[in-house]
Formats: structure tokens, C-alpha cells, sequence
């Protein structure tokens, strides 16, 4: 019976034992797989996003703009942007080189944006395929494409009722700045109507003036009037009396 006992003992042990290493090593992977996902999700989560796109001009929905914006939360160095086919540039300056083709670093949601062209000759090719690439860090020789398909058509259509409020206000304020520079430098002058107390005076003595004027023929027109120049009233004309019957 003893031996049982012990026997029964050790082996209750051991079981105890080897279910604490089952679940030890379950629990090792569990936690190693989500101490994996953890940091692939810190490093997708701090990683930048790089997009370039063009869009209508602010102050003129006919012609374009260039933008190129990083949309990550980590800056983004050795931004090189190509499309495909190429973009055109105006008719008066085809010469010219399209711009922010290549951009040193872009800080998390920061943007660049640069006037391209009228959409005119963009428009004749509609679709193009924009390709973008970056590095993670300036020494770093690793680095991050993305292609997309950019359809201009899809903007045809596209009005604007009034005018953009940010755009506006800086109209207004750049007239009220230019007007404020002409007068403070002299060259126009404030056209100011200031009152003082002397003409105050001088426009109360000209109301007192104009009454009195107003009041003197009503005074003597009631003044000519006298009783004796009114006309008497008729008396009415004595009855005759009858000789007396004999």
C-alpha cells in the first residue's frame, strides 16, 4: 500500500510537471507571436507614405498642380516621383523641367505643391501610371516603391461655386495691405471731412438764420391784418311800418 502511495505520488507529480511545461510553452509562443504582430504594427504605424497626384489650381480650375505629400507618421528621404508617359509641360515653355521630380525629405503630413500646366494637354492623355520612391533614412539603401494609376478624366466635369474662402481673404487682405502702403508712404492721401467746434457754431447760426427768415413773413403778414381793415358784416334792412286803420 505504501508503495502505491509513492507511486501515485510521483506520478501525480510528474503529470503536474509536464502540464506546467505544455503550458509554459504555449504561453512562449503566444506571447513571442504577439510581441511579433506588436512590432510590425509599430513599424507599419511609423513608416512614411509617399503619394503624388495632380490636382486643379486654386485660384483657376483650368490649369494644374502638382502635389507630392507624405501621408505617413515617419519622414520619408530621397523622394524620386516619374510618370508615365511623361507630363507636359505649357506650349509657350516646353522647355521647361517638370517639377518636384526628386525631393531631399518630406516630414510626416507635409506637402509640396507646385504649378504644372493648363489641363488641356494633360487631359489628351488622361490615365498615366505615377511611380514614387523613398528611402527610410538618408543612409539607408533600402527603399520603398508605389505605383499608381492616375485617370485625369475623372476630373472632367468638376465645377467650383464661388471662390475658396482662404483664397478670398488673402485677396482682401493683400488690397487693404497695398492701400495701407500707399498712405503710409505718401503717395495717396485720406480724403478726411473733420468738424470743429467753430463749425458746429457756424452751422447753428446758419439754422437760426434760415428760421427767423422762415418766421418774419408769417409775423407780418399777421401784423397788416388790423380790425379796422376787416370788413363790417351788413345789417339787414329795416321793416317798414303799416299806416294805422281808420
Amino acid at each position: 500500500m505504501p508503495d502505491f502511495v509513492a507511486i501515485a505520488s510521483t506520478f501525480a507529480t510528474v503529470l503536474g510537471s509536464l502540464v506546467t511545461a505544455v503550458a509554459t510553452v504555449f504561453l512562449w509562443r503566444v506571447t513571442r507571436a504577439l510581441a511579433v504582430e506588436t512590432k510590425r504594427m509599430a513599424e507599419a504605424t511609423a513608416r512614411p507614405q509617399v503619394v503624388a497626384t495632380i490636382e486643379p489650381n486654386r485660384l483657376s480650375m483650368m490649369h494644374a498642380d502638382i502635389v507630392v505629400s507624405n501621408t505617413g507618421n515617419a519622414t520619408a528621404f530621397d523622394i524620386v516621383v516619374s510618370f508615365d508617359p511623361p507630363l507636359k509641360r505649357d506650349k509657350d515653355r516646353p522647355d521647361r523641367p517638370i517639377p518636384l521630380q526628386r525631393i531631399s525629405l518630406l516630414k510626416p503630413g507635409q506637402e509640396l505643391g507646385s504649378f504644372l500646366s493648363e489641363f488641356g494637354p494633360l487631359m489628351e492623355q488622361g490615365t498615366y501610371s505615377v511611380t514614387v520612391a523613398w528611402a527610410l533614412s538618408p543612409s539607408s539603401m533600402d527603399r520603398e516603391t508605389i505605383t499608381l494609376q492616375l485617370d485625369l478624366k475623372e476630373l472632367e466635369g468638376i465645377t467650383r461655386l464661388g471662390t475658396d474662402p482662404m483664397t478670398q481673404l488673402a485677396k482682401s487682405t493683400k488690397s487693404l495691405d497695398e492701400a495701407f502702403s500707399k498712405v503710409a508712404s505718401g503717395w495717396s492721401k485720406l480724403n478726411v471731412n473733420v468738424i470743429t467746434s467753430a463749425d458746429r457754431a457756424r452751422e447753428q447760426e446758419v439754422i437760426r438764420q434760415r428760421y427767423e427768415e422762415f418766421e418774419s413773413p408769417a409775423q407780418s403778414a399777421g401784423a397788416s391784418s388790423s380790425p379796422e381793415d376787416k370788413p363790417k358784416a351788413k345789417k339787414p334792412p329795416a321793416r317798414r311800418k303799416s299806416p294805422p286803420r281808420a
